[in-house]
């Protein structure tokens, strides 16, 4: 005997199978997207960080990097644009300009904006960390460290954002 489909047991079963894969796949899924987007993120940062530097130190300039509203730097590093500037005639002349992080995570750095001196060396009390932190419930973060004298390492960490 010749059949033309599936049985009402066999659907259900296969239904039943898709089901438990999706309940299992979805919040890995959502972890492994939120993983790429930090890691694409800090990449990006310290590259462009790294590109500041060089530019300071090349052209015996200022640079700074803030996030940007307006025409004056924020605390926020969360919401708002990350602008790389370079001291011309008396002013700030924009450079780059990196994207905010995205909406449900957050970026922290211990003073409103970073300034390269001359030679490629932060500023008086600028060397800290860039903390990168997912939503809530993610057991993991990001940190981009940067030395006195400009030079950064990033690191991944495996337990939650502190504080």
């Amino acid at each position: 005997m010749k059949r033309n489909g599936w049985t009402l047991i066999e659907m259900m079963v296969a239904l039943l199978i898709i089901i438990i894969f999706s309940t299992v796949g979805v919040p890995s899924w959502h972890n492994f997207i939120s993983k790429q987007r930090a890691e694409a993120y800090m990449k990006q940062l310290s590259q462009q960080l790294a590109y500041a530097r060089t530019l300071a130190s090349g052209q015996a300039t200022s640079v700074r990097i803030c996030p940007l509203t307006g025409s004056d730097c924020s605390e926020n590093w969360s919401m708002h644009p990350l602008q790389i500037s370079q001291w011309q005639f008396n002013e700030w002349k924009p450079v780059r300009e990196l994207p905010a992080v995205h909406p449900s995570h957050q970026l922290s750095y211990h003073r409103e904006q970073l300034s390269f001196r001359r030679d490629g060396s932060l500023g008086p009390l600028e060397n800290g960390s860039f903390r990168y932190c997912p939503e809530q419930g993610m057991n993991w973060h990001y940190t981009l460290t940067l030395n006195q004298a400009g030079r950064s390492r990033l690191q991944h960490h495996s337990f939650p954002c502190p504080g």
